[in-house]
């Protein structure tokens, strides 16, 4: 199913794709869609999937800069 799957734990390479947006010196908007029921732990999997892609953002950040290829 393609619905209901948590951020990283589908076929998106999310570090690849973070890494690539680093290095083009992308400055712009992001948006995830995601599905969410109207129940109360949609919630609860909005803030994951958020933090997931914050801490995935940050690893490209870091990983580009200790290869210095961009400087941030």
């Amino acid at each position: 199913e393609i619905r209901r799957v948590p951020f990283g734990e589908g076929i998106v390479d999310f570090d690849a794709l973070f890494r690539l947006l680093q290095l083009q010196k992308y400055n712009g908007l992001f948006v995830a869609e995601m599905w969410a029921d109207d129940k109360p732990e949609s919630v609860v999997y909005i803030r994951e999937a958020k933090r997931f892609l914050k801490d995935r953002m940050q690893k490209a950040v870091n990983h580009i800069s200790q290869e210095g290829l961009v400087s941030v």
